[in-house]
């Protein structure tokens, strides 16, 4: 669901997935997937920990060792060396291996122009981009995409498509293409996002917790609290899953819990509000429904 940037080192390697979050594969042997995940999610010692501490990429002269990283910088950092220069592209052409990146979130940004993994020199010899209308029109139902990049790859894409299943309902293609035509909507849509988000976050940290908006998404990671405490009554939470439902059954606030690298919830500002103040008005209630309780985290 999340967009990540794939490096399939391996056809056999087994990368476990969820509906709901993707994390670095940690299957046994010396094959692996390297993932980002985007800037929201909640990278923590304890998820660099299950990263494989063995392996090891060489391509000519050059040797990039994945193991012991002390610190999320020093993962980030490094995912940013690999997508910003041509690491990646010479490793994939040397390997004779494919590029994918799965580019669903890739225009809903805050700040600044949306990246490209085409933008990296090489990459149009063994990259392809996934897009969804899912997420940069609203369209999340429609099923409706695109995939663009190396012609030889997209038209191996087509074939496959081809003969799994009929293609999209023809009145849908259309209004795909009608929405391509005016990428104005997701200007306004990612604006909506980012001021929901502001909203969002605020309400959040007037009591007690640690959220930092995220630089794009509509979705929000937090870490879940360890108690919540109200009128000398204490609930305790081993998990991103016990405070996520305590939430939704106490003040009808829904999250998706996050519990593979530390007790997680994730928030989400597609809620349906006419308005800016229609919008005001649920991150008020949002905090007037969190600040019955005293959270210890």
């Amino acid at each position: 669901e999340d967009g990540d940037v794939k490096i399939a080192l391996d056809e056999s390697n087994d990368t476990r997935k969820t509906e709901r979050n993707q994390q670095l594969g940690d299957g046994g042997g010396e094959d692996s997937v390297i993932q980002e995940s985007p800037r929201s999610l909640p990278l923590s010692a304890q998820f660099l920990s299950r990263m494989p501490r063995y392996q090891e990429i060489r391509y000519e002269d050059y040797a990039l060792r994945l193991m012991d990283f002390g610190s999320e910088a020093k993962f980030i950092s490094l995912v940013d060396e690999i997508l910003s220069s041509s690491l990646a592209t010479a490793f994939a052409k040397a390997s004779n291996l494919i590029i994918i990146q799965d580019a669903a979130y890739a225009s809903l940004i805050f700040e600044g122009q949306p990246t490209s993994i085409f933008q990296v020199p090489g990459a149009k010899d063994v990259a392809v981009e996934l897009h969804s209308l899912s997420k940069s029109f609203n369209m999340t139902g429609w099923r409706i995409g695109f995939v663009v990049g190396n012609p030889l790859i997209v038209k191996a894409y087509g074939d496959m498509k081809d003969n799994s299943d009929s293609g999209q309902f023809l009145a849908i293609q259309k209004a795909g293409a009608a929405a391509l035509a005016k990428p104005g909507i997701t200007e306004e849509i990612s604006a909506k996002y980012s001021r929901r988000m502001g909203l969002l976050v605020h309400a959040l940290n007037r009591n007690g917790f640690s959220a930092k908006k995220p630089k794009g998404s509509f979705f929000l990671y937090v870490a879940a609290p360890k108690s919540a405490t109200i009128d000398g009554r204490t609930t305790e939470f081993d998990s991103g899953e016990a405070f996520s439902q305590w939430l939704i059954t106490h003040e009808l606030i829904s999250t998706v819990p996050w519990d593979d690298c530390g007790n997680f919830v994730r928030f989400s500002v597609t809620f349906a509000a006419p308005g800016e103040e229609a919008e005001k008005v649920i991150a008020t209630e949002i905090a007037r429904r969190l600040g019955k309780y005293q959270f210890n985290f």
